[in-house]
Formats: C-alpha cells, sequence, structure tokens
C-alpha cells in the first residue's frame, strides 16, 4: 500500500478520535473505529463481539503505535529522498499527521474522562497519551522545520487535566496547581 493511502487511514481514526465527545466511548467492533451511539442494540452488539473498555483501550494503543512507526519510516524517507518535490511533499504528510495526533489527544483526554471510575482503564490512556502519543508528536515537531509548522502545531498543547473528579474510595481527588514560588529545599548536615 502507498504511503498517501496508509495515511489517509490514520488521518481518519486520528480524525474520529479527536471527535470522540465528553463522555463519549469508541465502538471497535469488527475492528472498525467509530464513536460509540448509546443505544440498546449497539450495547447488545457490542457485547456479542467482545468489545469492551479495556478492548477499546488495546485497540488504541495498537493504533498509537501503528501511527508511530509509520511516522518514523516517514522520517527516514523524508531523510533518505533526494528528490527535493517527494521530500516537500512527504513532509506535507508528515505536517498532517502531527496535527491530527495533536487534535486527537481532546479525544483522549474526553475518554479518560468518561471511564474516570474505573482506575485501570484511566492508567492505560495516561499512559497511552503520556508515553506513546506525546514522545512521539514532539520527536515529530522537532523535526519539522519551524517554517513548515502550522498554527496548529503551533498552537499551545493542552496540558493533561490533573483533576480527576472522586467518584469511588479508589479514585482520588487530585488537584495539582503550580506553585508561584519556587520551593528550595535544603539538606539537613548531619
Amino acid at each position: 500500500m502507498e504511503m498517501d493511502n496508509i495515511l489517509h487511514i490514520y488521518l481518519t481514526k486520528l480524525l474520529i478520535i479527536s471527535k470522540i465527545p465528553i463522555n463519549g466511548k469508541i465502538d471497535i467492533t469488527h475492528n472498525d473505529l467509530n464513536i460509540y451511539d448509546s443505544s440498546i442494540l449497539n450495547w447488545f452488539n457490542r457485547k456479542l463481539y467482545g468489545d469492551s473498555k479495556y478492548n477499546a483501550t488495546k485497540y488504541l494503543t495498537d493504533l498509537y503505535r501503528e501511527i508511530n512507526l509509520f511516522s518514523d519510516q516517514l522520517i527516514y524517507s523524508i531523510i533518505s529522498d533526494t528528490d527535493d518535490i517527494s521530500k516537500k511533499k512527504k513532509m506535507n504528510m508528515l505536517v498532517k499527521l502531527a496535527e491530527k495526533i495533536k487534535k486527537s489527544l481532546v479525544g483522549i483526554k474526553n475518554l479518560t474522562g468518561t471511564y474516570k471510575g474505573y482506575i485501570k482503564v484511566v492508567s492505560l490512556l495516561e499512559c497511552l497519551e503520556q508515553d506513546i502519543i506525546i514522545p512521539q508528536y514532539n520527536a515529530i515537531i522537532n523535526f519539522i522545520p519551524k517554517d513548515k509548522q502550522t498554527d496548529v502545531i503551533k498552537s499551545e498543547m493542552l496540558a493533561y487535566s490533573p483533576s480527576i473528579t472522586k467518584t469511588t474510595d479508589l479514585s482520588p481527588n487530585i488537584n495539582i496547581t503550580k506553585p508561584s514560588n519556587p520551593i528550595n529545599i535544603k539538606k539537613n548536615k548531619e
């Protein structure tokens, strides 16, 4: 399959993820990514085909790993390509990919909020974001020359929302604020 076609598949999936609403879920029945439409029939279909929040999280992790491999190959291809026109086209592809990865973080954050009562799922989604998505996104934007970066790429990345609403005894209420003054820690000399 040509890089353009593969990119289109990834861009489409990232765009779907970016549109996950607050309290939304994804449906991956038949290995097809969709935003879950809450109905008895859809719930039954998801259960029948073994779709669950854990399978959805695994699907997302696998998808972002594939996207990371693709972006690594695209970067390598740009570096090794000698044709300027081809390099420019591939750089445009990389810019589009970076934009969609960044936008998809909104959907990942919304999904994390949906499952705030399920510590394992929240942890998996936070690890996906912090250990897989953001490092690769940073690697991509560090590769893209400043003059090729779009407004989407240049805009500030939304910081991970550290506020978790208490829903069960297992889900603590965490509020993290940036201190106004640095804290000086001195070692006691013994």
